[in-house]
């Protein structure tokens, strides 16, 4: 069940996030039923603005699979597009039955990424998970994970938090170059979550 969990949050490969929501004053508002601000100067890329964003994306978000996600922020920037990463914050709703958010899930969920990784991400090397604790965030308690791992000889930090809420499961993923973490970002983010 954590591996079939894990693989639907990590890869997010069963959205239900095809629909566009709302951007203004920084606030993002979903059509999942939450409300989120994206940090000062950043934009977003979404499923109503892909089209007129995919050739001003930077490299490290495909076009393509904006579809899987609800929305995703970068920092705005002119060149962008010249730069081969930028640090991103993605918001994921999953239509699974929400999962208990115990000790014991966390510790699951730990286990299922660190067996899983190697395994399903071959291009992913050097996966280490930092921390996975319970954290109570603005919209609820939230699972709070940290990895860190090298892709395309790239040192990167991934902190993710996993909110449940009544009818969906809600990861928010912010990745940043390892060499220049902000955590501070992430968890601005993770806390201006609020369901309507």
């Amino acid at each position: 069940m954590y591996k079939r969990l894990f693989l639907a949050l990590f890869i997010a490969m069963l959205p239900i996030s095809a629909l566009a929501g709302d951007f203004t004053k920084q606030h993002y508002t979903s059509h999942l039923g939450y409300k989120i601000k994206a940090p000062n100067s950043w934009t977003r890329v979404d499923a109503a603005t892909i089209e007129a964003m995919k050739n001003n994306l930077p490299q490290n978000i495909d076009s393509s699979s904006v579809q899987r996600f609800d929305v995703i922020f970068f920092p705005s920037a002119k060149d962008n597009t010249k730069s081969d990463f930028v640090p991103t914050i993605s918001v994921l709703g999953l239509a699974e039955k929400p999962a208990s958010m115990s000790q014991e899930t966390i510790e699951a969920y730990a286990d299922a990424i660190t067996q899983s990784i190697p395994k399903k991400l071959s291009d992913i090397k050097d996966f280490k998970i930092v921390s996975s604790i319970m954290e109570p965030l603005s919209g609820g308690d939230a699972q709070i994970h940290q990895f860190t791992f090298t892709h395309k000889d790239r040192s990167l930090t991934v902190e993710q938090a996993i909110i449940i809420n009544k009818e969906h499961t809600f990861v928010i993923t912010c990745t940043q170059d390892s060499a220049k973490v902000d955590s501070q970002i992430c968890h601005t983010v993770f806390n201006s979550i609020k369901f309507q």
